[in-house]
């Protein structure tokens, strides 16, 4: 009796010590980790509640307009942008416990992608108008018609004509209207969204979403082709440089390239 005892008590003891390890094992979503970056969903969340907060306070609320008068409407409209849309999304993903380097896909880029961004983004603006003119016969209008005062992309279509009647610098638009939104919407687009896109798509796949996204986000149907070409060639150019800097360099090229027509034409 006592050694069956001991060998029921000893083989009850040899099985605890099997059992306790693959229990300690099992993973805890409560402990789990956060993960480094935005998942696909969450850049869909973040695009969805974006749009919806755009169209709420664009078309339903007097701010739009309020924001997209006076010769100050560039200054105002760039405000806007950080503190409405980016501040908030750096908020939440200092929240989330994402490495914010990598959630914005923020990583030194060499000078030649820097470079390359900053060639393509004239040769993008004048591929996207060419072939709108082609489509609209606007080439039978002259220049004037190919191009007209608010030909400059983003908010400069808009506040254009305004500020250069109220005598903006040409310095302040150049950094309200063409610099700012490509630093905050490219740190977003094709640095958040993309990078959640990525997580589930393939490359091209995550691309060619991303690009359209950001051309619906801006709410302008007619708008629609040149921005989504932008957002092709910005998102390519991160991806193949693994940067979010040559997006914001083509960008930038890409608005200043309007901007200096459509005040040169506004001017004439």
């Amino acid at each position: 009796m006592h050694d069956a005892s001991s060998s029921g008590s000893s083989s009850s003891s040899g099985q605890g010590p099997e059992q306790q390890p693959q229990q300690q094992q099992k993973p805890s979503s409560a402990g789990a980790p956060p993960s480094e970056g935005p998942s696909f969903m969450d850049g869909i969340n973040w695009f969805c509640y974006s749009a919806l907060g755009l169209i709420i306070l664009a078309d339903f609320s007097p701010l739009g307009a309020v924001l997209a008068s006076g010769p100050d409407a560039p200054l105002k409209l760039a405000a806007f942008q950080g503190a409405v849309f980016f501040a908030p999304t750096l908020a939440w993903v200092v929240r989330q416990g994402w490495d914010v380097r990598r959630a914005f896909r923020i990583a030194p880029a060499s000078g030649a992608w820097l470079a390359a961004g900053l060639c393509l983004g004239p040769i993008v603006w004048g591929a996207s108008s060419a072939a709108i003119a082609l489509k609209s016969g606007a080439w039978a209008g002259g220049a004037g018609s190919l191009l007209p005062p608010d030909a400059a992309p983003g908010s400069a279509g808009t506040v254009l004509a305004a500020a250069a009647a109220g005598g903006a610098s040409p310095v302040l638009l150049a950094a309200a209207v063409a610099l700012a939104p490509a630093l905050i919407e490219e740190l977003l687009f094709r640095g958040l969204l993309l990078a959640a896109l990525l997580t589930r798509l393939g490359r091209i796949d995550a691309v060619a979403l991303c690009g359209a996204l950001f051309a619906a986000i801006h709410l302008d149907p007619a708008q629609f082709f040149p921005f989504a070409v932008l957002g092709f060639a910005a998102g390519g150019v991160a991806v193949a440089s693994r940067s979010v800097w040559p997006a914001v360099a083509l960008h930038a090229a890409y608005n200043l390239t309007g901007l200096a027509l459509g005040l040169a034409l506004a001017r004439a």
